[in-house]
């Protein structure tokens, strides 16, 4: 799934945070307070890790 501008906005918060991607390492993270974080999920050393680089809620 692509992750749209519309997709974005249209995410809505559940009682627990949770993750929608877009098969190629970036996440948008939804936590229950409505604020969403873009996530990269990048791997050093073959050690996944990640890094949040975007802060915005609507």
């Amino acid at each position: 799934m692509r992750l749209s501008a519309l997709a974005i906005r249209d995410a809505k918060t559940r009682e627990k945070a949770y993750k929608l991607g877009d098969g190629h390492g970036l996440y948008l993270l939804v936590k229950p307070r409505g604020i969403r974080l873009c996530l990269v999920s990048i791997h050093v050393r073959l050690r996944p890790s990640w890094h949040a680089d975007i802060f915005f809620s609507y």
